[in-house]
Parts: structure tokens; sequence; C-alpha cells
């Protein structure tokens, strides 16, 4: 008689509906850095991806005249990662409000990596875009490329500034 691995076996006696692949999850973050997490902390999140010290502190400009209402944004190039840059902006209070991350040439993301293309609300060979909602609030995924990798994957709040 042969033996079956453990898995096998508990699909085997849990039936077909357990050996069927869960819901695969969207991305909700790049690297490590999420929407609403503290811009500040960004660079320690990066710090395993990041060169010498110039890298560390990246390139920052205020971006107070925004139509989004957005306070800042950093951009990193990055020594070791699928990413060779990656943007992040934040909002008046702080709060990451978006972070994109730019693929190197050859190391492109595939769009089922990301998430469920049949969950997304906007699925092509050039673009994919999800929806998402949490606890939190919500944010946008947007995969760009071609033939179905992401050479920029962008993550963006969906909170909206209040009405004055």
């Amino acid at each position: 008689m042969l033996a079956l691995p453990a898995a096998a076996l508990r699909a085997r006696a849990e039936g077909p509906e357990s050996a069927t692949p869960t819901r695969r999850r969207v991305a909700d973050a790049i690297l490590g850095i999420r929407i609403g997490s503290e811009f500040e902390k960004a660079a320690h999140t990066l710090a395993p991806h990041l060169g010498g010290k110039e890298e560390e502190r990246g390139e920052e400009e205020e971006d107070s005249e925004s139509e989004r209402g957005e306070g800042r944004k950093r951009v990193w190039t990055l020594k070791s990662s699928a990413y060779r840059y990656v943007v992040v902006v934040a909002d008046a209070r702080g709060k990451v409000a978006g972070v994109s991350g730019f693929a190197r040439a050859g190391r492109e993301i595939p769009f089922s990596r990301l998430g469920d293309l049949r969950e997304a609300h906007r699925a092509g060979t050039a673009m994919a875009v999800w929806n998402v909602r949490t606890p939190k609030g919500a944010y946008r995924l947007v995969a760009k490329g071609e033939n179905g990798k992401a050479r920029v994957v962008s993550l963006l709040s969906l909170a909206l500034p209040p009405i004055e």
C-alpha cells in the first residue's frame, strides 16, 4: 500500500470542497508600505532594500498645492527588490495616501499575483484595477503594464477629503 502525503489524506477525508484553493486576497502593501501607515516610518520599512544613506533619506518634495490635498511625497531608489523605485505620498495628517512601485525591467509582476482577476473591477492585458473595502476604509490597487504584467503597481486611498 502506498503512503499518501498528509495534505492529500486531509483533502480526501474532508471532501473536494476543502481541496479547492482558497480565494486569493488582493495585495494591500508594496514592500510593506500600506495605505494609512505612518509616512515617517516608510524609510524604516524600506531599509532592507536601500543602499547608502542618500537613498535612505529619499528625495522629498512638499506638495501643498495638490488637487488631492496631499502633504508630502518621497521617492526612493531601491537596490534589492523587484521594484527599482518606490514613491510614497502622504496626506496632510502624515498618513500614507498612496504608494507606487516601478518594477525593474524583466521583473514585471503578473497581474494575477496581485489579486484574483475575477474579482477585479477592470482587468485586461494592459491594466487591472481592484477596489477593496477594509475595516479601516477602502483602497484601489492599480496594475499597469503589458501582456498582463505590471511595470507600475499603485495603492491609492479611496478616502475622500472632508466637504468644507
